[in-house]
């Protein structure tokens, strides 16, 4: 039963006649061109000035991706952002804020968004940054990324930060482009981008859509070799491959599963105050180095299917009231088939192996409402309203399959469908000239976990011209995922009674200051994370119990549970510039952070925050020696040690400093066959040999093992890239 405060708000919002009316792409940009100033939408679902906005903000643009040769959004966010951080996992790209990373949470502590879409699939939490992502670069007009907690207005997964997508709309460029992008001998990249905008039946109408199909099958890499020994159910040497007689060593060349496969388009099309959105991809992913599964086997990969749709119409009912509706639905399926001949990853008697088989589902739709009403018209006074009110249904089999027997022992299966309701207030209000205070919270009441309260306070005073202080306190939370909620196998895992949402508390103090061309950001924060989910061991007490209820099989010696109890404490500051000069011919920029986190377990040990770096940050420069001359490039991004990781090794193993260059050269040849060919050519130098996760079966000290061995790093690469744009009148 929805609870009397939202079903309130909700029946205020449906007869209500005020809502908030979001800037598009195009009008930022020409706002921004006339001001001279940085224009954001993300941190109050409203086109504002970046200095005043109540958060700290940061903005790629679509020039900035092609000039610096950007190829995902991981890229924009370590080479251009402030404030984020990229490490590269086995799982893909994985990004932390400020000195926090989560590592293994498939970018669950933070929102992405694609046109204010939240991307974030319900069954895993999952968003990726990387190639993974399936929406094809063309199609993006410019990103926005808010630091720090943002579910004020968007709900859950907000801890850490939001990244808004925004995408074109089909103004400024009218034609076709072709695009095709290699990494000589391991990678292609090829897509088509349409943009149109025209008039029908006397209205205005706008088509964006971009496809694009990439393709990689390397580099080689090498691991290894990791000596484990015997396998812990028939003691003999464990196998990792199809032969019949194990080695019990790990490792050798990768070059038969290194497959990635992501097909993917996005279509966007506006009429008049209407617009529609689709977005479709999949993922096929080789993925040969786990532990679980047989080494260097191409038949070791994952699948992940993603669908979305996006209506939503906009409406100015009067000078000082807008009204906004948004009705989406999200599809996401999640496949992995890992296929293994060490009996002790299998059940029972599979002692010739088995493949294991997991498939995650999740179906959800929703419809939003929201109301801003700009009470004088002149911004100094603005209410914003809004409810979301959402359903989905979340499912998951996970099985094993006999080698030998081919029988399939089913180990986890569960269906459930969740109804989950936000509402959210923000209040704006400027009582005196050049002091702007923006109060906020949502209320979220949810199946899975019950209620949480995301409140946000920030004051913003302008002290002398274009420069401005500001003060921030937030909230945010993590809702627990399916996976983490309902999972349960009887041979080692017990599904939690009561798992409640991660909370992170964030204060922050910055300074702002504009002139001209040039923004300078300097910060201070300090973020508080209680109730943060990680995997506990049940006492012999709690594994007697279970084994009588049932929930565990006989002679269970060992099981786990999530639960909430972790807590991590991170401060530090940022700082950047940027800036252009000789009529922006040239551009620069450079940010850094130094932050601290440590993370406290359920014992009450402290440690350093594995893989998140005390201090990173990013450069950039280009310059175009004349309009119809190439731009010349160079972006570079820099790590700290980090730690691995790792567990239970003492010290723990770390990482050396890493340095990243990016160099590019990027044009357009004169017009050929009433068109444009733009080309780009990017060069990249990895200073650092290894990752900071590690990998093998050895991730902890067995017997003599004392080293720890990370993943390989691809150093050096190479990409060269055409285009042809195909320009109508």
């Amino acid at each position: 039963m929805m609870p009397v405060p939202l079903f309130t708000s909700w029946l205020f919002l449906t007869t209500a006649t005020g809502a908030e009316a979001t800037t598009s792409p195009a009008a930022a940009d020409d706002l921004a061109n006339m001001l001279d100033q940085a224009v954001v939408s993300t941190a109050s679902k409203n086109g504002e000035d970046a200095l005043t906005a109540p958060a700290t903000t940061w903005t790629v643009t679509r020039d900035d991706l092609e000039r610096y040769g950007m190829n995902t959004i991981a890229d924009a966010l370590g080479f251009l952002a402030l404030g984020t951080q990229v490490e590269s996992s086995s799982d893909g790209d994985e990004v932390g804020v400020r000195g926090v990373l989560v590592s293994g949470d498939y970018g669950g502590h933070m929102l992405l968004l694609i046109d204010g879409h939240a991307i974030n699939e319900q069954w895993d939490s999952s968003a990726y940054y990387d190639r993974l992502l399936g929406l094809p670069l063309d199609s993006i007009d410019h990103i926005e990324v808010v630091l720090g907690p943002g579910s004020v207005l968007y709900g859950s997964n907000a801890m850490l930060g939001v990244v808004n997508i925004i995408t074109r709309d089909g103004t400024g460029r009218n034609g076709v482009r072709l695009i095709f992008d290699t990494d000589p001998f391991t990678a292609t990249r090829s897509g088509i981008s349409v943009d149109t905008s025209t008039t029908v039946a006397g209205l205005p109408f706008k088509l964006a859509g971009s496809a694009e199909y990439y393709h990689a099958t390397g580099p080689e890499l090498s691991m290894g070799p990791q000596e484990y020994g015997a396998d812990s159910v028939t003691g003999e040497p464990r196998r990792f491959t199809d032969d019949p007689v194990g080695t019990g060593i790990w490792g050798g060349t990768i070059n038969e599963g290194r497959l990635l496969r992501v097909p993917s388009a996005y279509l966007k099309a506006s009429l008049a105050d209407v617009t529609l959105a689709l977005r479709g991809s999949m993922a096929r992913i080789g993925n040969t180095y786990t532990q679980y599964g047989n080494f260097n086997d191409p038949d070791v990969w994952q699948r992940e299917r993603w669908l979305s749709a996006d209506l939503s119409y906009d409406l100015t009912l009067t000078k000082a009231i807008d009204v906004a509706a948004r009705l989406y639905a999200d599809g996401y399926e999640y496949l992995q088939h890992l296929p293994t001949r060490a009996a002790q990853n299998c059940l029972g008697d599979q002692l010739d192996g088995c493949t294991y088989r997991l498939l995650g589902q999740a179906r959800s739709g929703g419809l939003e409402l929201r109301a801003r009403a700009d009470w004088f018209g002149t911004n100094s006074l603005t209410t914003l309203l809004g409810i979301d009110n959402r359903l989905r249904r979340v499912n998951a089999h996970e099985h094993y399959r006999d080698f030998a027997t081919h029988e399939t022992i089913t180990t986890s299966d569960y269906t459930r469908t969740e109804k989950a309701v936000g509402a959210y207030l923000e209040q704006t209000v400027e009582p005196v000239t050049g002091l702007h205070v923006n109060l906020g919270a949502r209320l979220d009441w949810d199946e899975r976990f019950g209620q949480h309260l995301s409140p946000r306070a920030a004051l913003a005073l302008e002290l002398w011209e274009r420069g401005v202080a500001k003060l921030i306190y937030s909230e945010a939370f993590r809702a627990p995922n399916a996976y983490e909620r309902y999972y349960a196998d009887p041979t080692w895992w017990v599904a939690p009674d009561n798992l409640q949402p991660e909370i992170v508390r964030s204060g922050e103090l910055a300074f702002e200051q504009s002139v001209g061309t040039e923004r300078v950001v300097l910060g201070a924060f300090y973020s508080r994370f209680t109730d943060l989910v990680q995997e506990s061991s049940l006492s012999t007490d709690e594994l007697a119990a279970a084994i009588a209820e049932q929930t565990l099989v006989e002679g269970v010696e060992y099981a786990g549970q999530y639960r909430n109890v972790a807590k991590l404490d991170s401060y530090g500051v940022n700082a950047a510039w940027e800036g252009a000069a000789f009529a922006r011919l040239l551009r620069y920029g450079v940010s850094v952070t130094c932050a601290k986190s440590a993370m406290e377990n359920e014992e009450g040990v402290v440690t350093p925050l594995a893989v998140a770096a005390p201090y990173f940050g990013n450069a950039h420069v280009s310059y175009r020696v004349a309009e119809t001359w190439p731009v010349l490039a160079l972006a570079a991004r820099v790590a700290g040690p980090r730690r691995v990781d790792a567990s239970d090794f003492d010290p723990y193993p770390k990482t050396g400093h890493q340095v990243m260059l990016r160099a590019s050269v990027s044009g357009t040849l004169p017009t050929l066959l009433e068109g444009a060919l733009g080309y780009r050519l990017i060069g990249q130098y990895n200073t650092s040999t290894k990752s900071a996760y590690a990998v093998g079966p050895l991730s902890e000290p067995s017997g003599t093992y004392t080293e720890q061995e990370t993943i390989p790093l691809d150093r050096y690469r190479i990409t060269i890239g055409l285009t042809y744009d195909f320009n109508r009148p």
